[in-house]
């Protein structure tokens, strides 16, 4: 039976030095009572089993620094403890008909904002936000097939006073609610 699937934006909202990050599209039917689950990312689930501790301990993690063990991924957090992860917790904050614009229900990263405020790194397009988002998290947190249900999102950078220049608008996948 083929599944009609709705694409959706990937938003982020960042809180203070956290942002909660916002994935993509699913089925219709996953997301048919305002909330739904879409990709997979570490969220605090440590794991308690010695027998899949002591196994993860022989294994490397791979470029992403993600370890799998019997078709479930983890993540090393040092002190010889390990994190398992856990679908991800989206709430539709807005149904376009053919896509949604999804939340994510609780924080999930942490990253500054940028490394320093000169101009041109506080803004959205250099910022150490945007390259974490639409890089390290997007890889990780979603396989292929969730991927290709994302779409990228224009995002309109405004600036709020005359005298500091928000920057151009971008083109991204996973973004921050401003």
């Amino acid at each position: 039976m083929e599944r009609a699937f709705k694409r959706v934006f990937i938003l982020a909202l960042f809180m203070l030095a956290a942002f909660a990050v916002i994935p993509s599209a699913a089925s219709a039917e996953e997301f048919s009572g305002k909330t739904g689950y879409f990709g997979t990312y570490p969220q605090g689930v440590y794991v308690s089993d010695q027998t899949i501790i002591k196994a993860l301990g022989g294994l490397s993690a791979d470029s992403d620094d993600v370890i799998v063990y019997n078709g479930r991924k983890y993540k090393y957090a040092g002190s010889g403890n390990y994190i398992e992860y856990t679908p991800i917790k989206w709430r539709v904050i807005e149904d376009r008909g053919d896509s949604y614009i999804l939340l994510a229900d609780k924080v999930l990263a942490r990253s500054s904002y940028s490394d320093t405020f000169d101009g041109s790194s506080s803004k959205w397009e250099n910022s150490n936000a945007r390259n974490f988002l639409n890089t390290t998290f997007y890889r990780r947190a979603f396989t292929d097939v969730e991927k290709s249900d994302i779409w990228t999102s224009t995002v309109q950078n405004h600036s709020y006073t005359e005298s500091l220049s928000a920057g151009p608008d971008t083109k991204d996948k996973v973004y921050i609610l401003s």
